[in-house]
């Protein structure tokens, strides 16, 4: 098979993602930290007076959840404007696209791309300089790599 026809249906394969309301994930992750902080503090308290276990375990869980989870699922949280897509690749393999406005969450280990960049203008028909100097390469694995942009990170 040759290598454009190997590109071509890579890009024909598009999945769809079904991601969870961003709202609600934003409201129970603060209740979640919210908890969690109230959990460390009462183990703090339980465990200078009472000693023991459960003010231990308390700490534990409080901790792990305000200091280190909470955080991380923040960063699943994404916004799409309207007329706009986002692509997601996991460690560096193509996971998914979203299309649509909307506060959306989605996995916090995922990068997000956004293909406008790649696009051409729709008044001109011509791409930037930019976008002509950008490079967007998939492996026959599914890897997808880019090179000659900024960092496309996005965040919130």
């Amino acid at each position: 098979m040759s290598e454009t026809k190997k590109e071509r249906i890579l890009h024909q394969e598009e999945v769809l993602l079904n991601p969870m309301n961003g709202m609600f994930m934003l409201i129970l992750n603060i209740l979640l930290t919210l908890a969690g902080l109230a959990a460390f503090i009462m183990g703090i308290v339980f465990a200078a007076r009472y000693g023991g276990g459960a003010g231990v375990a308390l700490i534990i869980i409080g901790s792990l959840y305000s200091f280190l989870v909470g955080p991380i699922l923040f960063a699943g949280l994404k916004i799409l404007k309207p007329n706009e897509a986002m692509v997601f690749t996991l460690f560096g393999k193509y996971y998914g696209v979203i299309k649509g406005e909307g506060f959306y969450f989605v996995n916090p280990f995922v990068t997000a791309l956004r293909p406008e960049v790649f696009t051409t203008s729709a008044a001109t028909g011509q791409a930037t300089s930019a976008q002509k100097a950008a490079a967007v390469t998939v492996s026959d694995v599914g890897s997808v790599s880019l090179s000659g942009l900024p960092s496309s990170k996005i965040s919130l």
